[in-house]
């Protein structure tokens, strides 16, 4: 399969800015609702060419949220990765429908969820341990790209029992815990844990993140500001941003070589 992927890959001539999109289907049959009419199984792989990202010096783009009334999947769905992607398509119509780019998710607790197809992350005090008030004021003053104290941080996202567990998450989760790439930005650690929806909109910053987006800051939540409302910098999650851009070009071991040679 691997060997598919690569070589479709290559016949694409996409280099730069391109995703691969591969499925596993039961194959084709009736479209009836068993297994059992279908001819054989059947491996789909398609690469897409994308739009350019945002790179490594530049600042990804400012998205505006909502909550969304689409239900969540429930349980196992959530979990699995499937090609049942219609209840994401309506929270993205949903949203578009109110002016905004994309809808959270609530879960029926009152937690915050995710998004579709990405998962979301919130800046709050390092000592915050969850469902207290948004820390004090006096000295989250941003300035330029870093703060202006020694006041510590860390970044909190929902934990992947009841949504998907997204590859890009876990990565930023590694390079914040263990490369310390916000550690010049007094950010200490990445932790998974409940975020409630009040909490996550006083938390300083909120951010999605996502293998097309990588990180993008949330600039307004249901139609209210995000953060500090006397300045539009996110420096914590643009450097974050930056850092991911900076891992996927130069992680030599995760990195897998396209054989283009074998069709140019």
């Amino acid at each position: 399969m691997k060997a598919i992927i690569l070589r479709v890959a290559a016949a694409s001539g996409v280099r730069d800015h391109g995703q691969v999109r591969y499925y596993a289907s039961a194959g084709p049959g009736g479209f009836a609702l068993s297994r059992e009419e279908c001819v054989r199984s059947v491996f789909y792989v398609v690469v897409v060419r994308k739009k350019r990202r945002a790179g490594a010096g530049e600042k990804p783009k400012r998205l505006r949220v909502v909550t969304t009334p689409i239900p969540m999947k429930p349980g196992v769905f959530a979990t699995t990765k499937t090609t049942n992607y219609l209840p994401n398509a309506l929270v993205v119509a949903d949203a578009i429908d109110k002016r905004a780019d994309v809808g959270l998710w609530v879960t029926e607790n009152g937690f915050v969820g995710e998004g579709p197809s990405m998962n979301v992350a919130f800046l709050v005090p390092a000592d915050d341990a969850g469902g207290g008030g948004g820390g004090d004021e006096e000295d989250e003053t941003v300035c330029g790209e870093a703060f202006k104290t020694n006041k510590k941080w860390k970044l909190v996202s929902p934990p992947t029992s009841n949504i998907l567990a997204g590859c890009t998450v876990a990565r930023v989760a590694e390079l914040v815990n263990d490369a310390k790439v916000l550690e010049h930005l007094n950010v200490a650690a990445f932790e998974f844990r409940d975020v409630g929806v009040e909490e996550g909109k006083r938390a300083r910053e909120t951010m999605l993140i996502g293998s097309v987006i990588h990180v993008a800051p949330v600039v307004e939540w249901d139609g209210e500001a995000v953060g500090d409302e006397t300045t539009t910098e996110t420096p914590i999650a643009d450097a974050l941003h930056a850092a991911v851009v900076r891992d996927i070009a130069t992680n030599v071991p995760e990195l897998t070589p396209v054989p283009y040679e074998l069709y140019e």
